[in-house]
């Protein structure tokens, strides 16, 4: 049997542990690897891991010596690393949890330092990853974070927080701190910076316009603030429960050939197949095909071939050719993700040969569901108020691809804190890539609502409705359990697409659609309206704020007129407490991530940074609705459909780089130039230009994975000792 043996500097104690017994404890590889590492020839070797990891070596070394056989004494985390470096090594994986854990023969010694204390066990810890060999385990892990799914405990949903009382004291003790220094900051601006009477008299409109500005522009950041400050107090996850036997169950798979590749519907078809739900009960699997006129047979062979394999039963519709389908507006709107869900339900039900389903679900076709994904989401449906259950999304490419990597990473307020902050007022909002959804829920509000976001517009569609049966308001429930795996936009274009239609139809939603008839319509549940007018305001606040910052420079390069007028030291001291208080609250809930694809311990700093980035994406979009340019449904292309990028990708950020680079010209050739002035268009020009500038050092960001994973593979070799140099 493979041993670890695990040295404390305390006395001379040194303990020879299992190899499967060290899994149970799941202590990562790539971070014992990081320890001091005393090979059996003498030689070490020291790095910077051990501060973070030397308290879990330290009490599984005690918890060894109190109890060798009592298992499990630390429980298992919740993010895991990558494989992708070891899936084609038979011998070693960069991941140790899992019973196929194996080494062969190799033992090491790992050494640490006392530290006089040990981190107590946490089950609902998630500050640091845990491992898994295979890429297989570390989903499971994840697809499990709410806990084991449980029998006889009722048909009501039950919340509970995500951590424990002191470290939820502590994360309402941040927020708390964040908001009263974001507001006092905004405060003292209003207070001493506006300047002297002086101003206003000599520059009269000018100067009120640019005091306007400054407060609106920090009186909106102070408001995002304190809604990350509420969403982290409030974040709650759902406890599993069994769901009923006999429950009727439709997948559905929207497809575009044009825009989709084959090869991904293939790998979603073939885990659907395998996708777990209870006996005595139906789980149909459905391919929704808008159809290719040059190869319209193709998605049918596949599903005909895929449909002969053991598992769930796989089917096969097409709205193409059916003119009653495809409608300029309304319900079946050609070229539309809804109207081709509307379109597939249609067939269903108007087909006597198919079952009447109870529960409608949907998965993006890029989305690989684990087989968890049933019976995990369906149990919530025993509660007869439960209308949907959403699931959160993670990019399985962000490993290997920096927009992807970026893309996920700003995802993080939204899946691991808004979402779950929802579950509180039981108004989640409805994820398109991974949901389902009551039959007769979708019957009563006319199916999936017409929109380019249709899985928003569908949340609050269903929202403000009563359930017939209790009369109580329908909800949601958002569960953390990462049950489907996508792939995100693997170019620039594909990710401004995407952001565009994401932030377009928001927009479109609050400001032209029913959005405030949907809020009056909650007025017995203020707080599903203060969640949602706080949530839907992020586009169009961040569009609104790159505008003003752009219209306050433009004003301030010829007229010279500042809005605010402080010392940059006081100004400096003020807003970067502001700004530390935000940032540490924002790095104190990283712990929550559900992606199992980020950086081990990361900070978010690439969420933090693509937020930024993407705001003159969310001012074009606010542009464009304002003025009522026509929209359409774009797909997000994806595998082999992805196109890459070229300059005319980034025109956007060109223009406005081009913009700022003006500002500046303009604004030292009047004599305006100071560090102060030029400080606000230069970080302008710096944010329009940084997507570029990501985008040509790319082949750099590619190497260097490369190197890193060559590095690590290399730290594994050096571990590995002969057999014949073996101490036990």
């Amino acid at each position: 049997m493979t041993h670890v043996q695990i040295a404390g500097r305390i006395g001379e104690h040194a303990h020879h542990v299992p190899a499967r017994r060290l899994a149970a404890h799941h202590i990562p590889l790539r971070s014992m690897a990081g320890m001091i590492v005393k090979r059996n020839d003498g030689r070490q070797r020291i790095s910077g891991r051990v501060r973070r990891q030397r308290g879990r070596l330290q009490e599984i070394n005690r918890s060894v010596t109190r109890n060798a056989l009592q298992p499990n004494l630390i429980q298992p985390h919740d993010r895991p690393c990558s494989d992708n470096l070891w899936q084609k090594r038979s011998a070693l994986s960069e991941c140790t949890c899992g019973d196929r854990f194996s080494w062969g023969d190799t033992v090491l010694s790992v050494a640490f330092p006392w530290t006089g204390g040990s981190r107590r066990p946490d089950p609902d810890d998630t500050e640091t990853s845990y491992s898994a060999q295979t890429l297989d385990a570390a989903r499971h892990a994840r697809a499990t974070v709410t806990g084991e799914i449980l029998d006889g405990v009722g048909d009501a949903v039950s919340l509970r927080h995500l951590e424990r009382r002191r470290r939820r004291l502590l994360t309402i003790a941040l927020s708390v701190i964040s908001t009263g220094l974001g507001g006092g900051y905004v405060l003292w601006l209003i207070d001493n910076g506006l300047g002297a009477q002086e101003k206003y008299e000599q520059f009269g409109t000018i100067a009120i316009i640019m005091v306007t500005l400054v407060v609106t522009v920090e009186a909106i950041r102070f408001a995002l603030v304190l809604a990350m400050s509420l969403t982290t107090s409030l974040a709650r996850k759902p406890i599993p429960i069994r769901a009923h036997a006999g429950l009727k169950v439709a997948l559905l798979i929207t497809f575009v050939p044009t825009s989709e590749d084959l090869a991904v519907l293939e790998r979603t078809l073939v885990a659907a197949k395998g996708i777990r739900h209870r006996h005595p009960g139906v789980f149909d699997v459905y391919v929704l095909d808008e159809g290719d006129p040059q190869q319209p047979d193709t998605v049918r062979k596949l599903v005909a071939a895929i449909d002969r394999r053991p598992g769930n039963r796989v089917r096969y519709l097409s709205r193409g050719g059916k003119d009653e389908y495809h409608q300029k507006k309304g319900p079946f709107e050609t070229r539309t993700k809804f109207g081709n869900i509307n379109a597939g339900l249609d067939m269903i039900r108007t087909d006597p040969d198919l079952p009447e389903y109870d529960v409608v679900m949907g998965l993006d076709p890029d989305h690989e569901p684990m087989p968890e994904f049933g019976e995990r989401m369906l149990g919530y449906f025993n509660d007869p108020d439960v209308a949907y259950v959403a699931g959160p999304q993670a990019y399985a490419n962000a490993e290997d691809n920096v927009v992807a990597k970026l893309a996920e990473s700003q995802q993080f307020v939204f899946h691991s804190l808004i979402q779950t902050a929802a579950n509180a007022h039981g108004a989640p909002m409805l994820v398109g890539t991974s949901y389902a959804i009551r039959r007769d829920v979708l019957a009563a509000i006319g199916g999936i609502q017409p929109s380019i976001t249709e899985d928003m517009a569908t949340s609050f569609a269903i929202l403000p409705q009563r359930n017939p049966d209790t009369g109580r308001h329908w909800k949601g429930v958002y569960t953390p359990d990462l049950l489907a795996h996508g792939e995100g936009p693997a170019s620039w274009g594909d990710f401004y697409k995407q952001q565009n239609r994401w932030s377009r139809g928001a927009m479109e939603h609050m400001l032209f659609g029913p959005f405030v008839v949907q809020l009056l319509r909650m007025w017995r549940t203020p707080a599903r309206i203060v969640h949602y007018l706080l949530l839907m305001a992020f586009y169009p606040v961040m569009g609104t704020v790159w505008l003003l910052g752009a219209a306050n420079v433009a004003i301030f390069s010829w007229y010279g007129v500042s809005g605010a007028v402080v010392s940059p030291a006081s100004w400096f001291l003020f807003y970067g407490w502001a700004s530390v208080s935000q940032m540490t609250l924002y790095t104190w809930a990283r712990r929550h991530n559900v992606s199992p694809y980020e950086t081990t311990n990361s900070w978010g700093v690439y969420g933090m940074f693509m937020s930024v980035i993407t705001a003159p994406v969310y001012a074009n979009s606010l542009l464009k609705c304002l003025f009522r340019r026509p929209v359409g449904f774009d797909v997000t292309p994806k595998g082999a459909k992805s196109r890459g990028d070229g300059w005319f990708t980034f025109r956007l950020n060109l223009m406005w780089l081009l913009f700022y680079i003006a500002v500046t010209v303009l604004t030292t050739l009047r004599g305006w130039a100071a560090p102060a002035t030029l400080m606000w268009p230069l970080f302008g020009a710096l944010i329009s230009a940084a997507p570029l500038l990501v985008w040509q050092l790319n082949p750099l960001f590619v190497a260097w994975t490369r190197r890193r994973r060559s590095r690590a593979a290399t730290e594994f070799e050096m571990l590995e000792a002969p057999e014949e140099e073996r101490a036990c």
